[in-house]
């Protein structure tokens, strides 16, 4: 997926970053995704790579009409990690637009963001974020307690699809 230059979720691409959300169901491919051609191919490509283990903790909605994440693990404390991901309504872009500004705002300020990446499918119609935060408590004081939450109250209508997931870092065997 391509991704969004500048802080949080931004509609300019960054040609310089990609992301690969993969979904695994078979542990020993996972453990040996780094000797794929595919991945070795890419690598080689890249400055530099990161990748990041988890396992779904909470999900509600769908992406592309199916929800691909299953829950498995049980969030304990510490880090926590999430997606967000909408396919936007060609109507309700411009207002999304205007609003995306104000929460990137709030964003930026906010106790215990860790990282966060704007990713997509389709610029500007299937947009996604990464983003991952010191716990729980901090990643819901932003999402609940900021202007952030007042437009998802107000702009449902905004969505024709959408998703979000809790995740719970973690190491592999």
């Amino acid at each position: 997926m391509g991704t969004g230059a500048g802080f949080g979720f931004e509609i300019w691409p960054d040609f310089s970053s990609y992301a690969l959300l993969i979904h695994w169901t078979d542990l020993e491919a996972a453990e040996n995704v780094e000797q794929h051609p595919t991945f070795r191919e890419l690598a080689d490509m890249s400055e530099s790579h990161e990748t990041h283990w988890m396992q779904c903790a909470r999900v509600h909605g769908s992406w592309n009409g199916v929800n691909p994440f299953f829950p498995s693990a049980e969030y304990q404390g510490g880090p926590i990690i999430t997606i967000t991901r909408a396919r936007i309504s060609w109507k309700y872009m411009l207002s999304f637009l205007k609003a995306v500004k104000v929460t990137v705002k709030a964003l930026q300020n906010t106790p215990g963001l860790i990282y966060t990446k704007g990713i997509g499918q389709t610029p500007l119609v299937e947009q996604a974020t990464f983003s991952i935060w010191e716990n729980a408590e901090c990643m819901e004081n932003y999402a609940y307690r900021t202007r952030h939450q007042e437009y998802l109250e107000v702009n449902q209508q905004w969505f024709q699809e959408e998703l979000f997931g809790r995740f719970v870092p973690v190491e592999l065997p």
